[in-house]
């Protein structure tokens, strides 16, 4: 039970990143039915790709200050129109 608890804690600390960036349209697909590697998908827009920067930054920052961990890979941050954490 603690880490279905965890893992919804970090998702709240995703969503509120995002939140706190302005992040735009944030879409969370429930998939702890369909994956054995991820419980949720979230998606949000940006508006250009300095915005879509920040918004990743700040869930990075937060997930670090709140929850002490990092990302294991990261896709598409060096100019690109996505990312994926």
């Amino acid at each position: 039970m603690e880490s279905v608890n965890n893992t919804v804690l970090i998702l709240e600390t995703i969503i509120s990143a995002i939140e706190d960036k302005k992040g735009e349209n944030i879409v969370v697909l429930d998939l702890k039915e369909f994956s054995p590697i991820a419980d949720y998908f979230v998606i949000c827009n940006g508006i250009t790709h300095v915005h879509l920067k920040t918004i990743y930054e700040g869930i990075l920052e937060k997930l670090k200050i709140e929850h002490n961990i990092s990302p294991s890979h990261i896709e598409g941050n060096n100019k690109s129109e996505w990312i994926l954490i």
